[in-house]
Formats: C-alpha cells, structure tokens, sequence
C-alpha cells in the first residue's frame, strides 16, 4: 500500500508474518534497502512497515533479464555478493 508523508514524501505500508528490523536498518546501511519510517508489531502476529516508497525504476532481481532482456552484470552481482557477505557477517 503506497501513502505520503506530510512532507509529500511517499511511503510504502506493508503489512507481514515475519519481518526483521534489525535486517532491513543493517540493509538501509548498506545502501540496498529503502529508509525506514516505522515498525510497528500489531496484533495476530502481523508486523506493520513504513518505509521510503522505491523509485519507479525499481527491478526485482527476479525480473532483471525479462526487462533488460540480458542477465544482471558482474559487478550487480559483485555488490549484491557483498551486501549478503556483510549482513552474515
């Protein structure tokens, strides 16, 4: 769900079972993740997250050769090695 800010900032609300804070601030620090606006646990066990809306040319790696019609390039795949090296770090 995409809402704004007061500042007309948008944001992105998603609502899940499991969810980490500590990962997505370390992600946020790595620069792969987008600014986190809230984290909230409600009830039933959900998890309510409030975080920058992505840019508009945001790819899912899943979907990465289907738009680009070619596979991710070394160094993508370099820095995403990297950021997953320093999160298990």
């Amino acid at each position: 769900m995409r809402g704004e800010l007061g500042n007309g900032r948008s944001i992105y609300i998603k609502f899940a079972h499991h969810y980490s804070k500590e990962v997505h601030l370390a992600c946020v620090s790595l620069g792969c993740a987008p600014i986190l606006h809230g984290f909230k646990v409600i009830p039933s066990g959900w998890f309510m997250v409030i975080m920058e809306d992505l840019k508009e040319d945001y790819i899912r790696l899943s979907e990465y050769s289907n738009v680009h019609n070619d596979s991710p390039t070394a160094k993508l795949l370099d820095n995403i090695k990297n950021a997953l090296r320093q999160l298990h770090g």
